[in-house]
């Protein structure tokens, strides 16, 4: 499918599912609901907001967590807030931006939405410390799916 892509403003809204607990835990996020590969390569994938379908969120939540390796593992479904300006204005040590937003349309989701590291081809260290800027961010507001829903 080829969706028109979208400029994402600094003040818009992305979503990012997660799974208590193996995301999510006592209001911490995990190694695992952070990627390094996704920020290196794929893509941390999230929702535009403004555009973002409930059914499909919701969708998601259920396919997702009917395929975890333990029902404990995503028992509890939660929606993550991030404003891509807090995402783009993140800094390395060095003051160099460390991601970048792009609106990444996909057949069945045309709000998804792509976070990657502008530096691909860097250490392991590198996206760690990558991983660990863009978690604080992640949990300025989380609310239960049910509540997204509702």
């Amino acid at each position: 499918m080829d969706e028109e892509k979208i400029v994402i403003d600094d003040n818009d809204e992305l979503l990012r599912l997660l799974f208590s607990s193996e995301h999510f835990d006592n209001g911490i996020i995990k190694d695992q609901g952070i990627p390094t590969q996704d920020l290196q390569k794929r893509g941390y994938s999230l929702d535009l907001k403004k555009i973002a379908s409930k059914a499909v969120l919701e969708q998601r939540a259920s396919t997702q967590s009917s395929k975890a390796k333990s029902p404990e593992d995503r028992k509890d479904a939660y929606i993550s807030y991030l404003l891509k300006g807090d995402a783009i204005q993140a800094t390395d040590p060095d003051g160099t931006s460390l991601f970048k937003v792009m609106h990444s349309p996909i057949d069945d989701n045309p709000a998804h939405t792509s976070l990657l590291c502008i530096e691909s081809e860097q250490t392991k260290s590198y996206y760690v410390m990558a991983r660990n800027k863009l978690r604080p961010l992640l949990l300025r507001k989380i609310i239960s799916i049910k509540d997204f829903l509702s």
